[in-house]
């Protein structure tokens, strides 16, 4: 397995197209951050930038909901810089007023899809990861702060071709992987079912979920159509994945404006 393995497009090599985009987008008045999760595509992208001779800044976003293994992968690595959340846990609960479910993950947008104003974020966004990512695009801007913008410049590979560049460039990934772990993520994500094995595999994010709930069952305390009678039947409830919280204290809770794809 080599790099000829990789598909052509526009008659380049996939490397050649994705280390092009990247020094294409790139301007000398705009900082360029890699936005790196510790995943096998932030390693890509990672080694893509690294090859385009940009110059830019690699951030990781610190979630409290990522497992351990992550945490220390990436505190391996002294060039990645860490950026703190735009709220605490608290104050999210407070704000939000909810926990988050697949169609309002407000986790994402407070602990993770935050940037530098002004920034070119590279990510490793691909169409390939799901069907709700096939709406995404190369280039994009964030709502909420039009002055940064997203490239993805992997967008188009498939996961077997990340893996063949992983492979023939020797790139070292997450331990998880080699655990059997396809992807590397938030543990029980709103948008994945909810797994006991992986609640008792990471009882300290167990344990900030369940802070959480209790940080917004506070929140609802004056809501006389709060529905829940503990923090721990909302924390039940929202384990079934069948919690959409209709009964909060406002008919409409803040919009998710998340920085992405645009509609």
């Amino acid at each position: 397995m080599n790099l000829s393995d990789l598909d052509y497009l526009h008659g380049k090599p996939l490397e050649t197209v994705a280390i092009d985009r990247i020094g294409n987008f790139a301007t000398k008045n705009r900082p360029v951050v890699v936005a790196y999760s510790g995943g096998k595509d932030s390693e890509v992208v990672l080694e893509l930038a690294k090859r385009s001779g940009v110059t830019f800044t690699t951030i990781h976003n610190i979630c409290p909901m990522d497992p351990a293994e992550t945490r220390a992968w990436i505190h391996q690595k002294p060039y990645v810089q860490f950026s703190r959340p735009t709220m605490s846990l608290a104050e999210a609960a407070a704000y939000y007023k909810t926990m988050p479910y697949r169609d309002r993950r407000w986790c994402c947008r407070v602990f993770k899809e935050h940037a530098p104003s002004g920034s070119l974020v590279v990510t490793g966004i691909r169409w390939d990861e799901s069907p709700n990512r096939n709406k995404r695009r190369m280039i994009e801007h964030c709502r909420r702060d039009m002055s940064i913008h997203y490239l993805n410049p992997i967008i188009d590979w498939s996961t077997d071709e990340v893996w063949t560049y992983i492979f023939t460039r020797k790139l070292k990934t997450h331990p998880l992987y080699a655990q059997g772990f396809r992807r590397i993520g938030c543990v029980n994500c709103p948008l994945t079912d909810y797994s006991e094995a992986y609640a008792k595999r990471w009882p300290n994010v167990t344990a900030v979920w369940r802070k959480l709930a209790e940080y917004v069952h506070t929140a609802q305390t004056n809501n006389p159509r709060w529905e829940f009678e503990s923090p721990e039947h909302l924390f039940q409830a929202w384990k079934s994945r069948l919690y959409y919280a209709p009964n909060t204290e406002t008919e409409d809770l803040p919009l998710l404006e998340s920085c992405g794809a645009l509609k």
